[in-house]
């Protein structure tokens, strides 16, 4: 009575690719789970809003979105911050 307990090779990669597959899966829903992607970050109704406070006689004023770019120049050679 022998078994035959021999896999062969192409089994053997397919089984290796399935694993590291469920792992990947397994490790991804961890990350999405960690990061809350599974459950709501803003209450949707609008019971616990209250009225704004008076500003009384100050002047309101449009708010307007400006993009500044974040550049800086500089005038000779590139050198590390912090040299050895």
């Amino acid at each position: 009575m022998s078994s035959n307990t021999a896999v062969s090779p192409g089994l053997a990669i397919v089984r290796k690719i399935a694993v590291a597959g469920v792992f990947l899966v397994i490790v991804v829903l961890l990350l999405l789970w960690l990061a809350g992607t599974f459950h709501r970050k803003i209450r949707t109704d609008t019971a616990g809003v209250r009225a704004g406070r008076s500003v009384g006689d100050a002047v309101l004023v449009p708010v307007e979105v400006v993009r500044v770019p974040a550049t800086e120049t500089a005038v000779g050679t590139v050198r590390a911050v912090h040299e050895a």
